[in-house]
């Protein structure tokens, strides 16, 4: 396993979080909200768990998966792409690398069309 290009020796959650939301900063204008969702999906807790108990220590596979998420991020992925999921008109939808990320705008357009059918 290789380490964090961070200089983090604090295993906890707030410290991963905050590290990874300040090198997100570069590249994301919600940089925290994006270090929330990897850490939740590199480790497999629900979102309010991590909130919940911020001095939670991460087990360092989860610490190196959460690395590989956010390495991902930094270069420019979208979160979705990421995850391989994106919520469309009240769906979660798989994605894979044939599928388009979903965008709000396509959202607009499916209400008008589906107004115009009506």
């Amino acid at each position: 396993m290789s380490s964090p290009p961070w200089a983090v020796t604090d295993p906890s959650a707030a410290a991963l979080l905050n590290e990874a939301a300040r090198i997100l900063q570069q590249s994301s204008p919600t940089a925290r909200l994006d270090a929330e969702v990897l850490l939740t999906a590199a480790s497999g807790l629900e979102p309010i768990a991590v909130l919940k108990d911020p001095d939670q220590t991460v087990r360092p596979d989860v610490a190196e998966h959460f690395h590989r998420l956010l390495k991902r991020r930094t270069a420019g992925e979208p979160i979705a792409v990421i995850l391989k999921k994106k919520e469309f008109w009240s769906m979660l939808l798989d994605l894979n690398e044939a599928t388009l990320v979903p965008r709000p705008e396509t959202e607009i357009l499916v209400e008008a069309v589906l107004s115009e059918t009506a």
